[in-house]
């Protein structure tokens, strides 16, 4: 069993990333009209700064959680960072995107691997701009990057199709059920 390293009150902010990266998640693997339907409607629940720092803390968690020491967590960056890009490389629509996934990529790597995690969950919350478009592009550069993380360490978190939503619950179960 995996001892998550992340707080409740992380694991709290991170629901709505978590939960939005769940809908995603089914959406790769089944790609029906419900599910498309389900999904457009998470990402409209939100308002865009609270989706792109939930999303954003969940992807820190992700990687705190798998991997509490420094080097590892470079490892499981460096991995996500080149699954990432290839997927960037190899669909079109995505390539104009590139610049901004970039400078995605470098900022949340650098909050991942602080020395603490009070620290990296500053670094993270410079990516929020309040601008609702950067902001959405921001949350949209996130859900990517954490289903590059869990592909990158299927081993430790599963199937990326189906991890989601276990991750998911798992942030539920640490926000409200051991904090109570």
């Amino acid at each position: 069993m995996l001892v998550p390293y992340v707080t409740p009150g992380l694991a709290e902010r991170a629901l709505i990333g978590a939960s939005v990266h769940a809908f995603s998640a089914r959406v790769k693997h089944d790609g029906s009209l419900a599910n498309q339907a389900d999904l457009a409607f998470a990402r409209q629940i939100p308002d865009p700064s609270e989706l792109a720092d939930s999303a954003t803390v969940y992807a820190l968690n992700l990687v705190w959680w798998a991997r509490p020491d420094l080097l590892s967590r470079r490892m499981l960056i460096d991995s996500a960072t080149a699954l990432l890009f290839e997927h960037v490389d190899h669909i079109s629509s995505e390539r104009p995107y590139e610049s901004g996934y970039r400078i995605y990529a470098k900022q949340v790597s650098h909050a991942m691997l602080c020395s603490d995690l009070d620290e990296a969950e500053a670094d993270v919350r410079t990516l929020v701009c309040g601008v609702p478009e950067v902001d959405l592009m921001t949350a949209r550069f996130a859900d990517a990057t954490v289903h590059a993380l869990l592909l990158a360490d299927c081993m430790t978190f599963g199937d990326p199709a189906y991890s989601a939503e276990a991750m998911r619950d798992e942030m539920i179960h640490l926000a409200f059920y051991d904090a109570a």
